[in-house]
């Protein structure tokens, strides 16, 4: 043994000498009485005797009869716990000069959380490997059990245990939550002498999922398996995750979206095998019609379909590709239709969400001293991942209606795209124009400086919309009135949407006159939006936010602004990307 002190060395050599005398097939009461003396009592010692186990060709030699390990243990041997035992041994060998500084709580709580994970390493190191019961095998489960005689459990006394669904079975994890919108999910845990029960299960975006039995009874559940197969469920569904590339639907819905690397995921039903060949398809079974269908929505599926449940393989095959489907009934007869796209959730829905205002931040914006607990990211810099600030930093009047987005400060976020129509990723509405550098507008801290580099203040500016006529051009093209919502502009987003959303921030009320602050804005993504009154009209700077989640690339963001009186103007736009797993 390598890096032990003096006294773990002596330690050591007792157990050592307590079983070296020990006879194959036999204990020495003598040894025995022993070993039980030096252990009782001495969670070193304890530790130490892992080692010894793990590491002694000696006692892997003395291991090897199973009638000794069955007469010591008086149990069956589990393989599970033997290749736990090999692993805790290594790890205390490892960590030992840090566990030496712990104090003794921290030491018990630390050996609680690693008791998971050992167990989910040592299932997939026998899945993997398809390892036998072996000598040292007999001898690791002995030996775990031995010192329950003595400590009662290997975890830390008086302390309760939070499992999570990974954690309450000794099955593989095979899968990642990427996502869920009011997800209930629970575990089925089956026994053989009691009925199935179910325990819920608390899961955020990165939980991890073992292979088991699920019911998702509310919500929607984005997962991603190791393969790098994506599948999405809409409750009520019931599900059983067979593996890093494969699934079976006993009830409900499910969309796979498979890359390349994944080709060869499989989802079962009770009557059926899809197997993908480079697709996204939609799967649904009805456990009450007994009836299955398959959906493609791109690329290729092989189907299986027409056997008892366990005898797969012995039905009729049928390929799909993209636009076809199939509908299986209870008859196991199968007949072809077309695809239908809006039968099944293919994407997280998007959403938006009203958060909250930064009231009179004006020329704080940008200055980090100022806390603005709304900033997603934290460092109370309003608009890190981007901003548009409307005709600003100039000192002088600009043309009283200048064209739209002219002077306009930008920092184009990389979500944000220049597409036709959209200067630097950027539309302004129709009849929108630019002003800035009036006297009576707000002075705000300069964007173009990094935090840390300073302060500089400049004049801030506005796209705004007229009812009335100027200098000849169109009046009123969105034929909006008092009270109505104009369109002041638009954001075109691009691949690089960031998964965890982001956190868009309006900012008005910083003209010269109240009447142009709106009396509300709305922001929009297709049908989905969320609006939200203003609460002041007090000329010295609002931001409010609204945090966007699951936008997808080609959408539109759409700013609106309701119009109190004959102007309306919104000063700028900021841009935050939370640090967190999502908003």
């Amino acid at each position: 043994m390598k890096d032990l002190s003096s006294e773990d060395q002596a330690i050591f050599r007792e157990i050592h000498e307590s079983l070296s005398t020990t006879l194959p097939g036999d204990v020495s009461p003598e040894g025995m009485a022993r070993l039980q003396g030096l252990l009782a009592g001495n969670p070193r010692a304890q530790q130490i005797y892992l080692m010894y186990i793990a590491e002694t060709s000696a006692l892997r030699n003395w291991g090897s009869s199973q009638l000794h390990g069955n007469a010591l243990i008086g149990l069956e041997p589990d393989p599970a716990t033997v290749l736990e035992l090999i692993e805790e041994s290594e790890r205390i060998e490892q960590q030992h000069a840090i566990e030496e500084a712990r104090q003794q709580a921290a030491e018990q709580a630390a050996l609680e959380l690693e008791q998971a994970e050992l167990r989910r390493r040592s299932v997939q190191h026998i899945e993997t490997n398809r390892l036998p019961y072996t000598a040292i095998g007999l001898m690791a489960a002995a030996s775990v059990l031995f010192l329950l005689m003595f400590t009662g459990s290997l975890a830390p006394p008086n302390q309760s245990e939070t499992v999570s669904p990974a954690e309450s079975s000794l099955q593989p994890e095979v899968v990642t939550v990427s996502d869920a919108i009011g997800a209930d999910l629970s575990v089925v845990i089956a026994s053989e002498d009691a009925p199935s029960k179910t325990e819920s299960a608390t899961i955020t975006t990165g939980t991890r999922l073992a292979a088991g039995h699920y019911v998702l009874t509310n919500g929607l559940l984005q997962l991603v398996f190791d393969s790098g197969a994506q599948a999405i469920l809409a409750a009520p569904s019931e599900f059983e995750l067979l593996g890093s590339n494969k699934a079976l639907l006993i009830n409900g819905k499910l969309v796979g979206k498979v890359p390349p690397q994944a080709i060869g995921f499989t989802v079962e039903t009770p009557t059926s095998t899809i197997v993908d060949l480079g697709t996204e398809f939609g799967v649904e079974f009805s456990p009450a019609q007994q009836a299955m269908e398959v959906h493609v929505f791109g690329g290729e599926v092989s189907m299986n379909y027409g056997f008892k449940q366990g005898e797969n393989g012995t039905g009729k095959s049928l390929g799909l590709i993209a636009g076809q489907a199939a509908l299986v009934d209870n008859q196991n007869k199968a007949f072809l239709k077309e695809t239908e796209v809006d039968r099944f959730v293919r994407f997280m829905p998007t959403t938006i969400d009203y958060v909250g205002i930064h009231e009179g931040v004006g020329a704080e914006l940008r200055t980090a001293a100022t806390q603005k607990p709304l900033d997603a990211d934290g460092n109370h810099v309003l608009g890190s991942a981007g901003y548009y600030f409307f005709n600003a930093g100039h000192s002088e009047a600009r043309p009283t209606y200048a064209v739209p987005l002219q002077g306009m400060l930008v920092k184009k976020p990389s979500f944000v795209e220049d597409r036709p129509g959209f200067n630097e990723g950027v539309a302004a509405g129709e009849g929108v124009y630019s002003v800035g550098g009036l006297p009576g507008y707000l002075n705000i801290s300069d964007p173009r400086l990094s935090p840390g580099q300073g302060t500089s203040v400049i004049k801030s500016g506005v796209l705004s919309y007229p009812l009335t006529q100027l200098q000849g051009r169109p009046l009123n093209p969105q034929r909006a009135r008092r009270g109505s919502e104009v369109e002041m502009c638009s954001l075109a987003l691009g691949v690089e949407t960031p998964a965890t959303g982001f956190r868009l921030g309006v900012f008005t009320d910083n003209g010269e006159l109240p009447e142009t602050v709106p009396q509300s804005i709305r922001v929009s993504i297709n049908d989905v939006e969320a609006e939200v009154k203003m609460e002041s009209k007090d000329l010295d700077g609002d931001v409010y936010f609204f945090d966007i989640n699951r936008a997808q690339k080609g959408d539109v963001v759409k700013i609106h602004a309701r119009l109190a009186d004959k102007f309306v103007s919104v000063g700028g736009l900021t841009f935050d990307v939370p640090n967190k797993e999502e908003l």
